[in-house]
């Protein structure tokens, strides 16, 4: 049976005039859906005195609700003199229930995994990697954090973390200029991650130079087979590099240019269509 223990611990609000109490509850979404209130153990109440701001949660609490909805969500709600009902979130501490468990974490299937690499300079990356889940309501407090690699595979062979974010958090952004060349690194890659570890294969992947100019995304299935999603062939603009770029301003007067901009082509030019400029 699925089950929580454990100290839950808040930082309050600056001003507490108007607060009688705090509730708990483990709820399925942010909204408090199919919310259930939490029993504190040594107070033997489900009502937290203000000055408290901490609970220690029943042993082995059900992680349940009323209905099949998985609770994912862990909230404390301040409860005031005005006895807001429903109770006002923007007030409340909202953070994912991340439920421990014996093993890593499921595979988990992605509905969709996306990265766009923003950085121009050859052998470095950044941009921003974004995915969306298959089954927004299934149960993911197994789940403590996302983690994304970049890897020389879509397996993962000679994979370098470059950052996490907790469940509840679709994207992450890799800096400009984070190092590709290192591990000849030219796949993204997401894993689930909890205390045990990562999940034992990547939710999603995304290459965009181990093919040349292919670029593929893919999302993991629960049979451990990978299905393919999208495919774009595409020119990559890390391949595409123009050398000796020479330029000799021929007007003298400040903050004014003129005179001629000239490079050589990159190798595989036949695929270029045109050139831009810019200062």
């Amino acid at each position: 049976a699925l089950k929580i223990d454990g100290l839950i611990y808040w930082t309050p609000p600056a001003d507490v005039t108007a607060i009688t109490h705090y509730n708990v509850h483990i709820a399925f979404d942010r909204l408090d859906t199919c919310g259930v209130e939490l029993w504190d153990a040594d107070l033997v109440d489900p009502m937290i005195p203000v000055g408290t701001n901490q609970m220690q949660v029943y042993g082995n609490t059900g992680r349940r609700c009323s209905s099949d909805q998985p609770p994912r969500w862990m909230i404390v709600l301040p409860t005031s003199t005005s006895n807001d009902d429903p109770p006002d979130l923007s007030k409340c501490a909202i953070i994912p229930l991340y439920d421990l468990g014996p093993t890593v974490p499921a595979l988990l299937e992605l509905d969709s995994f996306s990265f766009s690499d923003t950085d121009p300079a050859p052998g470095q990356v950044g941009g921003t990697v974004e995915w969306a889940l298959k089954y927004p309501d299934m149960d993911t407090a197994y789940i403590e954090y996302y983690s994304v690699y970049l890897a020389s595979d879509p397996n993962g062979a000679q994979q370098v973390s470059v950052g996490q974010v907790l469940r509840g958090t679709n994207q992450l952004v890799i800096p400009s200029g984070t190092s590709q060349t290192e591990n000849s690194c030219g796949c993204v890659l997401m894993y689930p991650k909890n205390a045990i570890g990562l999940s034992a294969s990547p939710a999603g992947h995304f290459c965009f130079e181990s093919d040349g100019e292919t670029y593929t995304t893919t999302t993991a299935t629960s049979t451990s087979t990978v299905t393919m999603t999208a495919t774009v062939t595409t020119l990559d603009p890390s391949q595409v590099v123009v050398t000796n770029l020479l330029f000799d301003d021929t007007n003298a007067d400040a903050m004014v240019l003129a005179g001629t901009l000239s490079w050589d082509p990159p190798g595989n030019a036949a695929q270029v269509t045109h050139y831009g400029v810019w200062i």
